[in-house]
């Protein structure tokens, strides 16, 4: 019978591995330094994780997760479009804002060698709402007729770069260049 994983040490093992992660890189990534942070026994870490691989895209799928919860917060995907629309780009905003690590670690493993099509098919499926919710203001009418992921990829591209230049100090984010933000961003998609 396996072993059960205690939570405690699988989430200090994650964070452990996001903070080296992002400090270091991929290249600077070693097993034996995630156990040490972490607290534990590195035998103890590969009897959570088998190696690199294993705990880079475990915790890749753990960081899609925590942001779909975030981005997808209050959302109704009943309400009218432009609602949903501006609900999910804010809260999206907010995300990447507020979890500055997880977002690098991200960013940086679509840029790796650790990328597995079977975990990035996953993370396009927390991601359906999004598509969903574009395709919805197709067909409604409310928005450019051009394909979804291009849709996807320009807004997604845009709250990154404003949440970097804030984060970098190049951009002070107020209540006006909030408002500002999402306006251009309703003006990229509008029909």
């Amino acid at each position: 019978m396996p072993r059960v994983k205690d939570q405690s040490k699988l989430e200090a093992i994650h964070n452990a591995t996001l903070t080296i992660v992002n400090k270091n890189g991929y290249a600077g990534f070693k097993m034996s330094e995630v156990a040490h942070k972490a607290k534990i026994a590195t035998g103890t870490l590969y009897i959570y994780f088998k190696n690199k691989n294993d705990l880079i895209n475990d915790l890749y799928l753990r960081v899609k997760k925590r942001s779909v919860e975030k981005i997808f917060k209050d959302y109704d995907p009943t309400a009218p479009f432009m609602i949903g629309f501006e609900k999910i780009w804010r809260n999206y905003l907010s995300y990447k804002l507020f979890n500055p690590e997880e977002s690098l670690f991200a960013e940086r493993y679509f840029r790796s060698s650790y990328l597995r099509p079977g975990v990035v098919q996953e993370t396009e499926k927390l991601l359906y709402p999004i598509f969903e919710l574009l395709e919805r203001g197709k067909n409604e009418k409310l928005i450019a007729n051009i394909p979804t992921e291009l849709l996807t990829a320009q807004l997604l591209g845009g709250l990154k770069e404003i949440s970097d230049w804030h984060l970098s100090r190049q951009l002070n984010l107020n209540i006006a260049n909030t408002k500002y933000a999402f306006d251009m961003a309703w003006k990229s998609i509008r029909r």
